[in-house]
């Protein structure tokens, strides 16, 4: 049976999308077959994981790149509806084809021009994408909002469909929209083994970070009546918050990597303070893994900081969308391919933009480019292989 791990924060742009793509591709170099879940309405993982670059490959007329992969391959709304008013294993009405990750479908040609690291032997990373219109959230809400809820199987199918979905898989990793209000997004969590909170450096996310547990008490009101009973039918009810990411952490001040700045400085001291009192609340719940756990999991981290994700630039971001390539798999073949691509479409994208492209150099040791994406794929390599080795 699959891990299923949850990427929630109700403290929307801190990265969720970032860490669930780039972990993901990062699981599979530790021979993990892994698939990724669309559940936020904005489809920002969809994007960048089959690389839609701009509004006209998005677009739903005109016989757009996204049109055609939304009539072949499965989506979270669809797959949903269907599988909760079917209901039926195995049923060959329900789509469910997955996207597979779009860079491989030319394996050769990519490890000819190194665009992966050589002898890695891979496992499978595939998408289940997400929708625009996700009507399966208003019917959610219709559900909880009656009073005979508990004759409706819905909701007792979607952990179902979910893991009838992925039961070939090491890892199910889910990107949520930052709504506390979504009924979804609370079954998501809900129906996890573990659930992650991505964060930025910045004194919005502590305040996220105090008010998670409240959230994730309102989810259990509301979602009560679903805890799986002695029949295994249900939600399981059993998540265990595992830690934070801290995403865009610029984390020195100086060239050499030395000196840490002093609202670094003040922001982890603040933290640690918010995390203390966290834990308390969290454990008596049963809702996060104990810090001893945290310790055996990821060996060298204070808990529950998994990681500080170092910034690597706007412009390698932009490379990575752009290019429809996960950070931790870029490389200078890959950037010069797509500065030259996007210079010929130059409508795609500004001017200033291109000259920044252009500048991007990550072969060069001495660059700074080099050193933010080194640390960047290192961070999230590291974070693969606690997860693979002890989860």
């Amino acid at each position: 049976m699959p891990k299923i791990i949850t990427l929630f924060n109700h403290k929307g742009g801190v990265g969720k999308t970032t860490v669930a793509h780039n972990l993901g591709v990062s699981l599979t170099k530790q021979g993990k077959n892994v698939l990724l879940i669309d559940a936020d309405p904005q489809m920002n993982l969809t994007s960048a994981f089959i690389g839609l670059a701009d509004s006209v490959e998005y677009a739903e007329t005109n016989e757009s790149k996204w049109l055609n992969i939304r009539g072949e391959y499965a989506n979270l709304d669809q797959y949903l509806e269907d599988y909760s008013t079917k209901n039926i294993k195995n049923n060959p009405i329900i789509n469910t084809k997955l996207y597979e990750h779009c860079l491989w479908e030319d394996r050769e040609e990519n490890k000819q021009n190194s665009v992966f690291e050589n002898n890695i032997d891979r496992g499978i990373l595939k998408l289940l994408c997400g929708s625009v219109n996700f009507a399966f959230e208003n019917k959610l809400n219709v559900i909880i909002s009656n009073k005979d809820v508990y004759k409706d199987s819905t909701i007792y199918s979607i952990e179902e469909g979910i893991r009838a979905i992925g039961k070939d898989f090491d890892y199910i990793l889910i990107d949520t929209s930052p709504s506390a209000n979504s009924i979804l997004n609370g079954i998501l969590v809900m129906m996890s083994d573990y659930f992650i909170s991505p964060v930025f450096p910045n004194f919005f996310s502590l305040q996220a970070l105090q008010n998670l547990n409240i959230v994730l008490e309102n989810w259990t009101t509301k979602l009560s009546t679903f805890k799986q009973n002695p029949n295994e039918k249900g939600l399981s009810f059993r998540p265990k918050f595992l830690g934070l990411i801290i995403n865009m952490a610029k984390r020195f001040e100086d060239s050499e990597g030395k000196k840490v700045t002093i609202y670094a400085e003040r922001w982890r001291k603040k933290l640690n303070d918010v995390l203390d009192k966290f834990y308390i609340d969290m454990y008596e719940t049963k809702r996060i893994v104990s810090k001893p756990d945290f310790k055996k999991i990821f060996s060298d981290k204070n808990p529950f900081i998994i990681q500080e994700i170092c910034d690597f630039t706007g412009q390698i971001r932009n490379i990575s969308e752009l290019a429809g390539c996960p950070t931790v798999d870029l490389n200078q073949n890959i950037i010069n391919k797509a500065v030259t691509e996007f210079n010929i479409n130059k409508n795609k994208i500004s001017e200033e933009k291109e000259r920044d492209m252009a500048k991007i150099d990550i072969s060069n040791k001495n660059s700074h480019y080099h050193k933010a994406f080194t640390e960047a794929r290192e961070s999230y390599n590291y974070i693969a292989k606690c997860i693979a080795e002890n989860l």
